[in-house]
């Protein structure tokens, strides 16, 4: 597969992922998941729901590309996550701009907060695209862990995820 057409698949994929993100936000799961710690005072269950898309569409993205390819799997993960991001920075402005409540009733000033980690629009706009970024990019890193080393990292994780 060429270069060119990565970068258009890996962005297709982000948009893709930061639309579901944006879905999960506007009807209102992530909001109310957010009171429920996952670690406490670290992160919550919303903000897992939130990452998770950009989570998995950077695994898609990278599983199939050879462990040689270092470079390409980390950009790609962290290129994935940044425009990912983009769809929430949208609403994150409009809800800022206008209020959306009339038409999407679970845009609430909390999930607002929650978003942009209290930084108010701007700073909490680019913070999140970041943050979005960054899990891309762990993602990214993860996959390349070698194969018999990846269980109790996968376990760790998975423990910390299901149980809390």
């Amino acid at each position: 597969m060429g270069e060119r057409t990565d970068l258009r698949r890996t962005i297709r994929l982000g948009l893709i992922g930061g639309t579901i993100t944006l879905s999960i936000a506007s009807i209102g799961i992530a909001t109310l998941f957010s009171e429920r710690p996952l670690v406490a005072k670290v992160i919550t269950m919303g903000q897992i729901l939130i990452y998770a898309p950009a989570f998995l569409i950077a695994y898609m993205l990278v599983r199939d590309l050879s462990r040689e390819k270092i470079a390409d799997s980390l950009v790609i993960g962290l290129l994935s996550g940044l425009v990912g991001g983009l769809p929430m920075v949208i609403l994150i402005v409009l809800a800022s701009t206008f209020n959306l409540r009339q038409f999407l009733p679970n845009v609430s000033p909390a999930l607002i907060e929650t978003l942009t980690f209290g930084r108010g629009a701007s700073l909490g706009s680019v913070l999140f695209v970041l943050s979005n970024g960054l899990v891309g990019l762990v993602t990214a890193g993860l996959q390349l862990i070698p194969p018999s080393d990846p269980a109790p990292t996968q376990n760790g994780l998975n423990c910390t995820l299901t149980l809390g």
